[in-house]
């Protein structure tokens, strides 16, 4: 059985899968958010030195066999300029010197994104399975083998706690019972295996 495991403090989770396989999955990095905003009068340096650096330590303490990005690579939709470009690159290189194997599920912001995909696995936006897992950025309509899955882990929203509480980014857990499984599998006509 496929267990979902928090990283406390980081806004990602590891994924058991039933044959053994650790996936860790973040979303929504949005590199180059910061360039956007300057064009409103936010003077805000380059991020991806500082999602580097904490992608980084985390894959070094975690270890997972596999980095799924749950989509939205990039924060520009219909630009993929050269600063931005180069961001991607050096976070791609950087996870790739680590030795981590690399997929991301494409998100609404990433229609644009070239990436060498000798290097790095560019799934669909309807999602990808891994063992008994689904991935999906959350943005468009996931194929049967995701919504069958096990497990689905998606992305693509931001839901954080209040500053009061820290103002950190957190992962939202659904867990549907008896009656909404029955719902959902009379619309997919197909048994769910949501728990």
């Amino acid at each position: 059985m496929a267990k979902i495991k928090f990283v406390t403090g980081h806004p990602a989770s590891i994924v058991t899968t039933s044959r053994g396989k650790r996936v860790m999955t973040i979303s929504d990095i949005h590199i180059g958010l910061e360039y956007e905003l300057r064009s409103y009068g936010f003077n805000l340096p380059s991020q991806t030195a500082r999602i580097l650096e904490r992608l980084e330590h985390l894959l070094k303490k975690v270890k997972p066999d596999l980095l799924v990005i749950l989509g939205d690579v990039k924060h520009a939709i219909a630009k993929y300029t050269r600063k931005i470009r180069r961001d991607v690159e050096t976070l791609l290189k950087m996870l790739i010197d680590i030795g981590v194997e690399v997929k991301v599920v494409l998100g609404n912001h990433d229609g644009s994104l070239k990436v060498d995909q000798d290097l790095v696995s560019l799934e669909p936006p309807s999602g990808t399975v891994i063992d008994d897992v689904g991935f999906i950025h959350g943005h468009a309509w996931p194929r049967r083998e995701v919504l069958v899955a096990e497990l689905i882990v998606m992305g693509h929203l931001h839901p954080s706690l209040p500053q009061a509480l820290g103002g950190q980014r957190v992962w939202v857990s659904y867990i549907l019972g008896k009656k909404s499984r029955e719902r959902v599998a009379k619309v997919l006509k197909s048994e769910v295996n949501i728990k």
